[in-house]
């Protein structure tokens, strides 16, 4: 998501509109959004209707989360562009935007998260333990 908003500029000189989707409820998905300074909202689903309806629930992952995706909706809603990424490979904002600009696909990057991601997961789990609240 940060990723995003380091791009949002360049999203919205495209004309387009970024938002979020996750399943926690609204206080959790808004101290997200102030911890990564994200501009844009974003939209909770606790009840998992919507992430059930996209096919995005991982049900194995600490009760059910979403599987992380991005898509592009045209003005009248309908689905341009969509995929089911990983964390460790995703289509990258740059692509996307060379998508919307018709000059390159975009397709997915194998990412590598580095010591200092691995340190942050390691805290976060340290102290949040394993499962959701």
């Amino acid at each position: 998501m940060a990723e995003y908003e380091q791009r949002r500029g360049e999203f919205e000189s495209r004309g387009a509109k970024l938002a979020a989707l996750s399943v926690d409820a609204a206080p959790r998905s808004e101290a997200v959004r102030k911890q990564f300074r994200l501009a844009f909202p974003i939209l909770c689903d606790p009840s998992r209707d919507v992430v059930r309806a996209w096919d995005l629930l991982n049900a194995e992952e600490k009760g059910g989360v979403a599987h992380s995706a991005t898509f592009v909706l045209a003005s009248d809603r309908r689905v341009e562009f969509a995929t089911r990424d990983r964390v460790t490979n995703r289509v990258l904002a740059p692509d996307l935007l060379g998508w919307m600009d018709a000059a390159a696909p975009a397709e997915r990057h194998r990412i590598d998260p580095g010591v200092a991601m691995w340190a942050t997961v390691t805290k976060n789990v340290l102290l949040r333990g394993l499962r959701q609240r």
